[in-house]
């Protein structure tokens, strides 16, 4: 999309979340909102394409910690999304903050389940996971729904493709009964 579409899209954004949210400020303040907004503005800078301007935008709309409100991708992106190999091999369970294989979708079952995911690709799992919660709206500033999102089938992967990019190899380390791996 060009800056001038995506300028537009954001402005009308901007627009129906304000006029037409009736709660938009119920756990947020307007200057908080305005910030945000602001501050994604600035970030507009050039072309992008539809998942980079979701990337984007996802936190402001979550910034308005209303758990009713979010951005959903195009039909067309999610069904390119749905023509890619997997977008993450196991399902998560995540307990006091930490994530465990709850089901191993690889053909070999790599890991053990319960086994504790500590890094995807290098990255350790609570640095994605404190990425990817702004990016997930909730009613206020509870964060129980936002965990329980990720569990669900797909969404860790999906969005951690959305933020790092798809990938179709993943580079895991685990700990389980207290061994790293």
């Amino acid at each position: 999309f060009t800056l001038e579409q995506l300028q537009e899209d954001f402005s009308v954004l901007h627009t129906s979340l304000e006029e037409g949210h009736a709660g938009l400020y119920r756990y947020s303040s307007k200057e908080a909102i305005d910030q945000l907004f602001d501050a994604t503005a600035n970030e507009i800078t050039g072309p992008m394409t539809e998942l980079e301007f979701l990337r984007l935008l996802a936190p402001v709309v979550a910034g308005a910690n209303d758990g009713h409100t979010g951005l959903s991708p195009s039909r067309g992106l999610v069904q390119y999304f749905q023509t890619q190999p997997l977008l993450f091999p196991f399902k998560l369970r995540f307990l006091g903050g930490r994530g465990y294989v709850k089901r191993d979708y690889t053909d070999q079952e790599s890991l053990p389940l319960g086994s504790e995911l500590t890094r995807v690709n290098g990255r350790p799992l609570d640095e994605i996971v404190a990425a990817l919660l702004p990016m997930m709206a909730s009613d206020g500033l509870i964060e129980t729904s936002k965990y329980k999102r990720l569990e669900r089938e797909n969404t860790f992967g999906a969005l951690y493709s959305a933020l790092y990019g798809l990938t179709t190899e993943f580079t895991i380390t685990y700990r389980l009964e207290g061994t790293e791996n």
